[in-house]
């Protein structure tokens, strides 16, 4: 990567371009989850937009038409595949940079491929509005270029309301409270019911992996936004246990109990599993195949999967039994070729060999010596018999003498 990184800066955007595997190569390690690569990954990035300029037509047509998914995985977006940067302190900083130089972009498939073009800029204000609230006082010039960024980019995209609000969430409110409640109003109309879903369990990702500084405005953030959720049509109803599961560790706070009894209030009754058409389990399990917006990428949402289906299924009474799993078929050692070196075998089978050498090491040990044992014995007792048959030699002349004087 940072041969990369000094290619790059000394290249012009023309020249780049004549190589567009250094982009998908780099994109691709994204995936990782070690942050050390991750934060050299966003580095190469960066200096890559700021090279070539990907806004230009040509530009973006000539990359997507040299992309391979088969090659470098599924691309999801510059902007998707790097905001779990955000929830790492070694990458936040650098990532945040990295989503701020991709704001002025026009919605491209570079950016973030998806049918609603504007639905980047929802992803924008989840990763961005917490640290612009809880930073404020503290970073007024760094937050301040941010928010005028933000606020163009709203405004070029169509969305005047909630640029609106972000143009005056320093100064045009009471209180973070009356902020969140128009901002919550503003994403609403824009993008609900659409993409609740998808906002709030970003935000709950937030909430439990990302910047313990950021939580209060995250709580308030998703305050206000419930509030605005149609829940008995929302896809959150039948998410409830699953995705707000995180907030239970959450400490109790004037902002976070308002927050606990409106869910407690929402989490719908137990269904029955099988006449239910919107539980959604299928759905979640197609995340398996999805890189994850955290770096508990392994898991690739197993728990939020796993609660959502106890949350639904433990409830219920009456039905069958799971069956048990079956057992593994047991382990038949391979056979060993003539010529082969020990050394060549597995390593399971070397360890089930010594294992076997040692089991019949120690029976022939306890066999010697139970045979020597018995043997001793057998030898003792026919030492006695004997000497109790044949008497000893100055007995047998005291008899001879005895019948000489009869």
């Amino acid at each position: 990567m940072q041969v990369w990184l000094v290619l790059i800066k000394h290249k012009s955007g023309a020249e780049l371009m004549k190589y567009p595997s250094i982009f998908w190569a780099t994109t691709s390690v994204l995936y990782t989850d070690y942050p050390e690569e991750f934060l050299y990954t966003i580095r190469v990035l960066t200096a890559w937009l700021q090279r070539v300029e990907p806004d230009k037509k040509d530009v973006a047509a000539a990359l997507t038409s040299s992309a391979s998914n088969d090659a470098y995985g599924p691309f999801l977006g510059l902007q998707m595949m790097s905001i779990k940067g955000l929830l790492h302190p070694m990458t936040e900083i650098e990532t945040r940079n990295l989503l701020l130089l991709l704001l002025p972009l026009s919605s491209t498939p570079l950016v973030e491929p998806h049918l609603n073009p504007r639905r980047r800029y929802l992803t924008s204000l989840a990763g961005l509005v917490p640290w612009m609230v809880s930073t404020f006082s503290a970073a007024r010039a760094e937050v301040g270029a941010a928010q005028e960024l933000l606020t163009r980019s709203l405004e070029q995209s169509g969305l005047s309301s909630l640029a609106t609000t972000i143009r005056t969430f320093d100064s045009g409110f009471a209180d973070d409270d009356e902020f969140f409640e128009q901002l919550a109003d503003g994403i609403a109309k824009a993008f609900f019911p659409a993409e609740e879903e998808y906002l709030v369990s970003l935000l709950v990702e937030t909430l439990r992996l990302g910047n313990a500084a950021y939580r209060p405005a995250v709580v308030q953030m998703l305050r206000a936004l419930v509030h605005h959720v149609n829940w008995d049509s929302s896809p959150l109803r039948a998410q409830d246990v699953a995705l707000f599961n995180p907030l239970l560790s959450y400490p109790a706070t004037d902002q976070s109990l308002p927050l606990f009894a409106l869910l407690l209030s929402r989490i719908p009754v137990p269904v029955d599993i099988v006449k239910s058409d919107h539980i959604g389990i299928v759905e979640r399990m197609c995340d398996f195949d999805k890189p994850s917006r955290t770096w508990a990428s392994a898991d690739k949402g197993k728990n939020l999967i796993s609660n959502g289906m106890f949350a639904v299924v433990g409830p219920l009474e009456g039905g069958n039994k799971l069956p048990k799993p079956p057992k593994m078929a047991s382990f038949v050692p391979r056979k060993q070729l003539p010529g082969q070196e020990p050394s060549q075998a597995t390593s399971n089978d070397r360890i089930r060999t010594v294992a076997s050498l040692d089991r019949s090491h120690s029976s022939l040990r306890k066999g010697s010596r139970n045979s020597g044992s018995s043997s001793e014995k057998k030898k003792s007792k026919k030492d006695r018999s004997s000497s109790a048959a044949t008497p000893t030699a100055p007995a047998a002349a005291d008899k001879k003498d005895k019948k000489k004087k009869k």
